[in-house]
């Protein structure tokens, strides 16, 4: 059920794209600096690119899914079934959250050039630095908050060679990871809220690093 709802929601922005391009100009804002003006001009059928990249994406996801599915019929025992299948709940998870924020992403983009376009505008009708690093914080929040139910794998997860090693260590470390991605998740929500703009994306870079750094630190001593 998961993997159609992956499809369906990866297909949607392709769909709508392709019925609003007659309605939109035949040129509309194709890329803005640092600071959200206009630096240059594209024809409307590159709004294409980022539903294809959303097709492109759920078709990676999907090799994962096919890869835990596979693993599950052919586990030993129903204990590594078990954990093939949370394992690719988990991937689904991630893949339909992403197909969820990127379809977002999309729209507000695209009404966005629609909107400049038609308003004779030279600078960003939104802060899209901000929309996009709030979505990421939730993407974040969810997955942190499923992190802790990945089972040992090579594939998802917090993988150091003590985690890959020791299951007792993997859970211990995944629970922790998965915490400091929730707080990550939510830092990055509330700063890109209050900050916005390239200034916030740099923000929550470093909160990812720190996050990264930290889970890797308590995975070695635990």
């Amino acid at each position: 059920m998961k993997n159609k709802i992956l499809w369906i929601i990866s297909v949607i922005p392709l769909v709508i794209t392709l019925f609003v391009l007659r309605f939109l100009p035949d040129e509309i804002p194709a890329h803005y600096d640092f600071e959200g003006n206009i630096d240059r001009w594209g024809s409307k059928y590159e709004e294409l690119i980022f539903p294809i990249i959303i097709l492109v994406m759920a078709l990676f996801w999907q090799l994962f899914v096919w890869h835990f599915d596979k693993k599950a019929k052919n586990a030993k025992n129903e204990k590594e079934a078990l954990e093939a299948k949370s394992n690719k709940n988990i991937i689904l998870l991630a893949a339909i959250c992403e197909a969820v924020i990127f379809g977002i992403m999309h729209f507000v983009f695209m009404y966005s050039a629609c909107k400049e376009a038609t308003g004779d505008m030279t600078k960003s009708a939104f802060d899209s630095f901000m929309i996009i690093n709030v979505l990421f914080g939730l993407m974040f929040i969810i997955i942190g908050n499923y992190l802790p139910r990945a089972k040992q794998n090579g594939i998802v997860g917090l993988r150091t060679g003590k985690t890959m090693n020791d299951e007792e260590v993997w859970k211990k470390a995944n629970r922790f990871a998965g915490k400091l991605f929730m707080i990550a998740g939510l830092l990055t929500v509330i700063e890109s809220l209050i900050i916005g703009g390239i200034a916030s994306t740099m923000i929550m870079v470093g909160i990812l690093i720190v996050v990264a750094i930290v889970s890797a630190a308590y995975a070695a001593r635990v």
